[in-house]
């Protein structure tokens, strides 16, 4: 069997040329687990174990536009 958890920092981000719309540094826990049976090998994955809020994408237009991730 194996397990693994994995810690993904991302620093400051800005979205934009004027710097105006950033996001502060965000760290991410993310895990996984798996175990042999015969010659298969079932793994399972959890991503943003700490289910943190972040930005994933933004876009400076009339209408500021921010997707979270």
């Amino acid at each position: 069997w194996q397990l693994r958890a994995e810690l993904q920092a991302f620093g400051r981000q800005y979205f934009d040329v004027a710097n105006t719309i950033d996001q502060p540094p965000v760290q991410l826990v993310n895990l996984r687990g798996a175990i042999d049976v015969g010659r298969w090998t079932v793994a399972g994955f959890v991503r943003n174990a700490t289910d943190r809020r972040y930005l994933g994408y933004a876009s400076p237009t009339f209408f500021t536009f921010a997707q979270l991730a």
